[in-house]
């Protein structure tokens, strides 16, 4: 998209916003996994690989977007799905507070009539304590309000009222009581209403902002222990997973075969990743346009290499040269290894060339002594430096002319015995007759 351009402007005012919200008072910027998947879907179809690169991916984007290193002891899962084994996922990676859906877990009032406590305790698989942090429902329901939130300001103002309502509403508590609320501003939200918002919330008086690390150890009572409400059990088809799966494998091949550096391998790996966001776990078929544009440029890669194999050839001699010319490998040149496979001919300078193809039209040569005459294939292979074939091999045909010297001896040989048995029987026939 052009620089400037409505599209982009809109872009980068948003990115602007977001690093001026990155750099507030009390805000702890928590990086998800790359494309947004579901943990739990991940998990269940077998991507665990993916699930780790995608984290590791997220968080050194968010990390270069704002310019720090970013703590991994606070974790959002993508749209706030988890299991048992993503908590436990979770944990491992470092996590010990979980910004979780504020309906996660039951969430029964408080014992004062107050609105349900912010936090829970919910088990890893292997017993580790994680905290869960729940934001309050009642101001959850007005954001999810599509006619507020058409107005920034509105909306912004109405949370605002919501919070004083609750402050209210219960007494302060004495020490060491911390009473806290905790609300989760989702990304559907427009741009434009981010602003307004956190100002609003920076600038009041019986509010004090802290980020989810510091309000899940503040808070006073500490949550009850408590189970995951309705866990995520979705995954993946397995034959979308396979196609995920020989996608990753195809774009490794093309990565071995680049002798430079390239961005193509590590962006069709992003497309992958994108082919496992959240919202394919239950439109997979929507998926997969990602998947076959993958496809489409690491086989146009693939094509680029392969041998023209159209015609044949003919040897007067029993031996002779076959020049196999290549594709057009691109603006960057390709590693492969070509080889050449027959029972009927031997290679005396060796049946396989590892190339570098730098050009359109390159010519490989293999000199070939034909071991019979006739006509005979050689099968024409195409070897990625990883070890996988570039395609199916393909077919040439040759004609050797020349007489096959080993067989013609064999041959001669063969005849004067049949004539030696011929004369001596034709001896003792006539010593007989004249007997």
């Amino acid at each position: 998209m052009p620089k400037g351009t409505d599209g982009a402007a809109s872009a980068a005012g948003f990115l602007d916003s977001l690093s001026n919200a990155v750099d507030g008072p009390g805000v702890r910027t928590v990086a998800t996994p790359f494309a947004g998947p579901t943990i739990p879907s991940m998990l269940a179809s077998g991507q665990l690989h993916d699930l780790d690169e995608q984290r590791a991916l997220g968080l050194e984007t968010l990390q270069s977007l704002t310019g720090t290193t970013l703590p991994t002891d606070v974790a959002r899962p993508p749209s706030g799905s988890l299991s048992d084994d993503a908590i436990g996922w979770l944990e491992d990676s470092g996590a010990r507070t979980v910004l979780a859906n504020a309906d996660t877990v039951e969430r029964p009032m408080q014992a004062d009539g107050t609105n349900p406590a912010p936090t829970a305790t919910v088990s890893a698989p292997d017993g580790s304590p994680v905290t869960v942090v729940l934001p309050d429902p009642g101001v959850e329901g007005l954001l999810g309000r599509p006619d507020l939130v058409e107005d920034p300001v509105r909306a912004a103002q109405a949370v605002l009222g919501e919070l004083a309502v609750i402050w209210k509403e219960a007494p302060v508590p004495e020490a060491p009581h911390v009473r806290g609320i905790a609300l989760a501003l989702p990304s559907t939200l427009p741009p434009g209403m981010w602003a307004p918002m956190l100002g609003r919330l920076q600038g009041t008086p019986f509010l004090r902002l802290t980020d989810a690390g510091t309000f899940a150890t503040s808070v006073n009572p500490q949550g009850d222990p408590a189970v995951l409400r309705s866990p995520d059990a979705s995954s993946f088809p397995a034959s979308y997973t396979e196609q995920i799966r020989e996608q990753q494998h195809r774009v490794a091949t093309y990565r071995s075969m680049l002798t430079q550096a390239s961005p193509v391998p590590d962006e069709l790996t992003r497309e992958i990743y994108y082919a496992e966001s959240a919202q394919y776990v239950s439109d997979w078929e929507a998926g997969t346009s990602w998947l076959n544009a993958v496809a489409a440029t690491t086989q146009q890669a693939f094509d680029s290499v392969k041998p023209q194999v159209g015609q044949g050839f003919t040897f007067t001699s029993g031996e002779g040269t076959i020049p196999i010319l290549m594709g057009d490998p691109g603006p960057i040149p390709l590693r492969v290894t070509v080889e050449l496979q027959s029972s009927q001919f031997d290679f005396p300078d060796g049946w396989q060339r590892e190339v570098v193809l730098e050009r359109p039209d390159q010519v490989v040569s293999f000199r070939v002594i034909a071991k019979a005459a006739g006509q005979n294939p050689i099968l024409v292979d195409v070897i990625a430096p990883n070890g996988d074939e570039i395609g199916d091999p393909q077919a040439i045909v040759v004609r050797s002319t020349a007489v096959n010297h080993i067989a013609l001896l064999v041959t001669l040989a063969a005849a004067g015995v049949l004539a030696l048995l011929y004369s001596r029987r034709w001896w003792f026939r006539r010593t007989k007759v004249s007997s």
